[in-house]
């Protein structure tokens, strides 16, 4: 979703908000803007995915202005300077947006036109009104204002900004784009207007580095924000001695199971009953797949037998794309096909921004009523996309089901969801149907593998969670399932852990 369109918060019912969305095309406003490896099923298409309008939730707000056209030192354009760093900071902490937008075309693409109406604003004191509603301010923790550098100052629209609205009493940190006088008079002129509000001097960017040089920008940016923004949540730690991670819900979440995907009811029942018995904890199971049914057989088969009690078990089941529209039939339904009062974890199958966040609130009710102990996400590829869904959770999401193995190891979406306490969890991790053999016959992977006794499949399990990744290989096969447990006995070394980040190609698999 692209930034003028992301966090905006309007103070009326969302019926008003659909008409003032729809008035404001038309007048220019700114719209705030060898093995059966575990799989996913594919998304239906349900008619076309529509960004909803977001209700604020998070702690902070980021509120610029920023200007396209030609810039000093870089050229013409499409987004400005400020823009781009005003995106980066909201997409890294999750924070709602507000662009400080002129009501009309006041200012000229052309640089030398802009540095003249720039100059002239300020000789005459010029308040130029913006568009769009101010989001309510006290339901910020920290706001981040940021703007480019005019004349050595805030450009005039920013001074309309601040005497508008009450900042005494409220954490400010400001931000800038310049071309060499940095973060200028900003902070003591501000202070002018609010002298009740805490400014804290944020991040300088030089205008050119943030068109020519975005990922340098980036980098420095989020090391800037890991300083200025405290964290709710400890990045996930396994525990090896238990095999377990604890999840931002307080629960402990086994960290290798089985999965199983394209598993027919009979199949999946003998298989979560094999899986138990050699020592797996964890079961992983989908709506989609048709075999909660079975599933659950073979839970209550390994109990019966004294294998194991249901407090021992972690199951994890997932709502389909075509439920989310009754989320609380469908979380009964998965209870009632398993057997079970209750799921240690539920996901959402796949992103589907028009109506995911309200299935989401039907799981979280489930939580209030002991039916869902932990809730996730599955097949939520982008950044903003998670935080699109994070945004409007009451609950974090425990766990993110991705796409992961050493062909696409998921860094960068890792990284990200570990400031939410979120912990990655691999589907096809063996590379999935048709794909196995190819990482099998890695030479670096079995090298590794011949190394240490080992097959490729157990060393790709280790690697898994020597790199964080909950794991949950699937098989129908009784002697391939032993094996995929017996991974404790081993580790990769530093250096070997090393080899296997180098294969990341960034290359899926599947297509959903």
């Amino acid at each position: 979703m692209p930034l003028h369109q992301r966090g905006f918060v309007l103070k009326t019912a969302l019926l008003l908000v659909a008409i003032a969305i729809i008035a404001a095309i038309g007048a220019g406003a700114f719209l705030l803007m060898h093995h059966d490896d575990g799989g996913n099923g594919k998304a239906e298409d349900d008619g076309g995915d529509v960004d909803p309008v977001l209700p604020a939730s998070g702690k902070y707000l980021v509120a610029f202005f920023s200007r396209d056209g030609e810039q000093y030192d870089v050229g013409v354009v499409d987004k400005g300077n400020t823009a781009i760093v005003a995106e980066m900071i909201s997409e890294y902490i999750g924070a709602d947006v507000f662009e400080i937008k002129p009501k009309d075309d006041r200012y000229p693409r052309t640089y030398t036109e802009l540095t003249e109406v720039a100059k002239a604003e300020r000789e005459n004191g010029a308040r130029p009104e913006y568009a769009g509603t101010v989001p309510d301010l006290s339901a910020y923790d920290r706001i981040f204002i940021g703007s480019p550098v005019w004349w050595g100052d805030w450009p005039m629209i920013m001074y309309t900004f601040f005497e508008d609205n009450d900042l005494s009493g409220k954490k400010v940190t400001i931000f800038s784009t310049h071309a060499g006088s940095g973060l200028s008079t900003f902070h003591e002129n501000l202070k002018k207007i609010h002298p009740g509000c805490d400014v804290a001097d944020g991040i300088a960017v030089r205008g050119s580095d943030a068109q020519k040089s975005p990922e340098a920008v980036k980098a420095q940016v989020r090391e800037w924000l890991d300083d200025v923004v405290p964290r709710g949540y400890q990045a996930p730690v396994f525990n090896f001695e238990k095999g377990t991670v604890k999840l931002n819900s307080g629960y402990d979440m086994p960290i290798l199971g089985i999965g199983t995907y394209a598993l027919s009811n009979e199949q999946a029942e003998n298989s979560v009953y094999w899986a138990l018995r050699d020592g797996f904890r964890l079961i992983d199971t989908a709506r989609i797949y048709g075999n909660e049914t079975g599933v659950g057989k073979g839970i209550q088969r390994a109990i019966d037998e004294g294998i194991v009690t249901r407090g021992e078990i972690f199951v994890t089941t997932k709502m389909w794309t075509a439920d989310y529209g009754n989320g609380e039939s469908a979380i009964q339904g998965s209870l009632n096909r398993l057997g079970l009062d209750y799921v240690d974890l539920m996901i959402l199958h796949h992103s589907q921004p028009r109506n995911d966040v309200s299935a989401y609130k039907a799981m979280e009710k489930a939580v209030s009523e002991g039916k869902i102990r932990s809730i996730g996400l599955s097949n939520y590829y982008e950044t903003y996309d998670f935080d699109r869904l994070a945004r409007s959770a009451g609950i974090m999401p425990a766990v993110l089901q991705n796409e992961t193995h050493p062909y696409h190891q998921s860094g960068e979406m890792k990284e990200h969801i570990a400031k939410y306490g979120t912990v990655l969890e691999s589907w096809f991790p063996l590379g999935g149907r048709g794909n196995t053999q190819t990482l099998f016959g890695d030479p670096t992977i079995s090298g590794i593998a011949e190394s240490h006794g080992k097959s490729p499949a157990q060393t790709i399990i280790r690697w898994h969670l020597q790199a964080g990744n909950v794991c949950i290989p699937g098989s129908s096969n009784e002697s391939h399932i032993a094996e995929d447990y017996e991974v404790w006995d081993f580790s990769l070394t530093d250096e070997e852990m090393s080899r296997m980040r180098a294969l990341e190609r960034d290359e899926r698999f599947a297509d959903y």
